[in-house]
């Protein structure tokens, strides 16, 4: 059966919650059978200030602040709504999440999960209510990948089109990523130095095998990218330190090198990639330029979906409170 979209003539409702202690909370809207709270609001309008800080500060925090609060409201519907989406559809997350947490304790250098639980106790995060918003962002992924994503295709000729017309975005300087693996000889003794290089070589010898590069790097490396499988950005020959430029650029793409020998230890890298200088063909950025497009459509489409999915949905909001999805205000 067929569901209206429309807004509170009257506002009577309230909900009790049983957290700690009973509280009468103020209901700011309805959708379907789930409600947003006034906390929900204000948490989702602080978290929106506390992210436009990172860029804009004063008046101009302000301004932007002032453009972007209307869509608060339409934003934690939508997510509703995606949600809904995701578990009438019988979507399971449970595996992605928990990938999700252990990545996290990995990253904060944990050794379980109960420690990762701990880490949030001592910041005043209820870890419940963690898990729960990774849940649900991970519903609303899974829903605009399946139900949104694959219907949005990106044509050679529009890939083409957007080559032709931006070439300027393609030129680059010669440069390299790779990842790294360091096994640092920093304050040890001479003993130290002789087992650091055999460590080297052995791991270089494992890598050059085939096992896994990003894990043996946070198995083993002592640098700062080992939590990240050793994962370096692309960089230019100068910026390098020299005896590592000159393998770096001479090595061929998935190439693993033998440990290179520096004053901070011994690395070993694996190149992932490199530019030449100059314009990069077409061939070589298809697939930066493919995702520029794909993201450039998934807005409108994410969008038109949403509108389409309130029309099936009952969605009720309290006077007073600006819902800038509204079909009256999303079609202006």
């Amino acid at each position: 059966m067929k569901k209206h979209y429309l807004f509170f003539l009257v506002f009577p409702f309230l909900t009790i919650s049983l957290a700690a202690q009973q509280t009468v909370e103020e209901i700011v809207a309805r959708v379907n059978d789930d409600i947003i709270t006034r906390s929900d609001f204000d948490r989702s309008a602080k978290q929106l200030r506390q992210e436009l800080g990172q860029d804009f500060s004063g008046a101009d925090l302000e301004r932007q602040y002032a453009l972007k609060e209307k869509n608060v409201l339409r934003d934690l519907i939508d997510q509703l709504l995606l949600i809904q989406r995701a578990k009438d559809a019988g979507i399971s997350v449970e595996n992605d999440l928990i990938k999700q947490l252990d990545d996290i304790r990995q990253k904060n250098n944990l050794k379980t999960l109960d420690d990762l639980e701990q880490m949030a106790a001592q910041q005043g995060v209820n870890f419940e209510d963690f898990k729960n918003n990774l849940r649900n962002q991970l519903f609303t992924q899974a829903v605009i990948r399946q139900e949104v994503g694959r219907n949005v295709q990106v044509t050679q000729d529009e890939i083409n089109k957007y080559y032709q017309t931006h070439k300027n975005e393609f030129e680059r300087p010669e440069e390299v990523r790779f990842r790294e693996i360091l096994i640092s000889t920093e304050g040890k003794s001479d003993t130290e130095k002789q087992e650091a290089a055999k460590k080297a070589a052995d791991v270089a010898a494992r890598a050059r095998k085939g096992e896994n590069f990003s894990d043996l790097a946070k198995k083993y490396s002592d640098g700062p990218t080992a939590k990240d499988g050793g994962e370096q950005d692309y960089i230019q020959r100068h910026l390098l330190l020299k005896e590592i430029a000159d393998v770096a650029f001479s090595l061929k793409r998935n190439e693993v090198s033998e440990p290179i020998s520096t004053k901070f230890g011994y690395k070993i890298i694996k190149l992932e990639d490199r530019h030449e200088s100059g314009l990069q063909p077409v061939e070589r950025v298809t697939d930066q330029i493919s995702n520029i497009l794909y993201m450039q459509a998934m807005g409108p489409a994410l969008r038109d979906f949403l509108t389409r999915a309130r029309e099936d949905a009952f969605v009720e909001i309290k006077p007073g409170y600006q819902d800038s999805g509204a079909p009256a205000l999303a079609s202006k």
